[in-house]
């Protein structure tokens, strides 16, 4: 009699076990669908980079020729802020250019 009440309460914690299990797992599966929906952006990101890689002297090139003005006065000051807005534009128009060409990255299950 005292072996099937002690059988009893392992079946009894087995089931206890095993729905807890069953609820972390469930819970890992809503963390990592969180967690690639948060990260997903990164694969865009990287390959944008990637692609941009070969500009990245002209855009530091660019940056200190802005820097490196040693002009005073608002109409150098004007001069630089204009400059900026076209690279900026440039840049702008490129990154839409490539980012539009590069598919979002695909949810895994």
């Amino acid at each position: 009699m005292a072996q099937l009440s002690k059988i009893a309460l392992l079946e009894a914690r087995r089931q206890l076990l095993l729905a807890e299990s069953e609820s972390l797992r469930n819970q890992l599966g809503t963390e990592i669908g969180q967690l690639q929906a948060a990260t997903g952006w990164l694969k865009t990101g990287f390959s944008f980079f990637q692609l941009a890689r070969p500009y990245w002297p002209l855009v530091v090139a660019g940056a200190g020729f802005l820097i490196s003005k040693k002009r005073s006065g608002t109409l150098s000051a004007l001069d630089r802020i204009l400059s900026a807005w076209r690279i900026a534009k440039k840049a702008f128009r490129f990154w839409r250019q490539h980012s539009e060409a590069i598919s979002p990255p695909e949810k895994e299950r």
